[in-house]
Order: structure tokens, then C-alpha cells, then sequence
């Protein structure tokens, strides 16, 4: 197999000394938790967690703290400040258990927990992908959660914005501060829908 595209843009940048800065942002807060990526369902109180989400971290920021971050980054950060960084955009960090407790506080019951296997996500992730479905996209993003591949991907590198103030689990779920940064189409949430099962 020759070089990939990437490889050649990453010779050609070292070649010519170019500074290169990455940013990972964690998922938008808006599509994994808000139009049902990972199946969060707020109204419904219901809530599907892969492998041990229980217990690992999901990394999720707003769309605004991403804004504020490339702000900060881009528009007030020297440039050598900047080259050769892998930077993680991180605003909120919540498990499946304190997921569960904001569904329950927003809601007054406990969720209904629906709890599917890393071998089941990994399968799902096989078919959407053979079937040319776009929802393998979720499927991936609940393997990074259940397997809790999350930190890693994200690294160590994490850029705080100054003086921001994050949102927490609570002001997004509880106070239903999030919202959907747009909606569905019907096919996808019948799709998603099959999550709980």
C-alpha cells in the first residue's frame, strides 16, 4: 500500500516548516446527548450505555465552548505558542451513572437503562458500515465511551479557555439547557429508536 494522503501532507509540512497545530474538540454536546447520538432520551427518561459507560468518561463540549476555544486558540494565542500541539477540547466529562442521575433528577424516576455489549456495538458499527448507513458514526462514538477510549483520543494536551465558565451535567440535562443543534430526519430516529430494545 503507498502513502496515504495524509502521510504526504504531513512530509510536505515538515519539508516546508510549516507550523501545525491539531485540535480534537470532544463531541458535540448538541448531536450526543441532544438529537440522540449516544441515546440520551430526556423526555423519554431513557438511556442506552455501551461496554462500561457506566463507569467511563464521555467527552462532550457545547457548540459555544468550541467558538470560545478556537477564539482563544487562533485569535489570541501566539504562534509559537501553538506549533507541534495536539490540543483536546473538553467541556464536560460525565459517566453513565451521573448521566443516569441527571435523567432522574430532570425527571423524578430512575431512567430506563439499556445496557448492549462491546461485541454488539462492534457488530452494529460492522453493519452500518457495510450497509453503507451513516449511523455508524454513533456506533463508533458508544465504542469510544464503553471502551473507554475517550482520554486517549482527546490526549493531554487539553486547552482551557480563560474565564469561561463550562457548563455542567446538570445546566445541560437537568436544566435543560441543551439544546438540538438541528433536527433528524424521521428515518434516523427510527433508526435510533432500535437502540432501545
Amino acid at each position: 500500500m503507498g502513502p496515504s494522503l495524509t502521510g504526504n501532507k504531513d512530509e510536505v509540512e515538515k519539508a516546508a516548516g510549516i507550523p501545525l497545530t491539531i485540535v480534537l474538540p470532544a463531541l458535540f454536546a448538541e448531536s450526543a446527548l441532544g438529537m440522540g447520538l449516544l441515546e440520551v432520551d430526556r423526555v423519554g427518561n431513557r438511556l442506552a450505555i455501551p461496554g462500561d459507560g457506566d463507569n467511563q468518561p464521555l467527552f462532550v463540549c457545547t457548540r459555544e465552548y468550541i467558538a470560545a476555544a478556537y477564539a482563544s486558540i487562533f485569535a489570541a494565542t501566539p504562534v509559537a505558542r501553538l506549533q507541534s500541539r495536539v490540543l483536546g477540547l473538553t467541556e464536560v466529562q460525565v459517566t453513565g451513572k451521573e448521566l443516569a442521575k441527571a435523567l432522574e433528577a430532570k425527571n423524578g424516576a430512575p431512567p430506563k437503562i439499556f445496557y448492549h455489549s462491546l461485541e454488539e456495538v462492534d457488530k452494529n458499527i460492522e453493519t452500518a458500515l457495510a450497509q453503507g448507513r451513516p449511523l455508524a458514526l454513533a456506533w463508533l462514538c458508544r465504542k469510544f465511551w464503553g471502551a473507554g477510549m475517550f482520554p486517549e483520543a482527546i490526549g493531554s494536551d487539553i486547552w482551557e479557555v480563560p474565564g469561561y465558565k463550562k457548563k455542567t451535567i446538570e445546566e445541560l440535562i437537568v436544566e435543560d439547557q441543551l439544546v438540538s443543534y438541528r433536527d433528524a430526519p424521521p428515518e434516523v430516529h427510527a433508526a435510533l429508536e432500535k437502540t432501545f430494545y
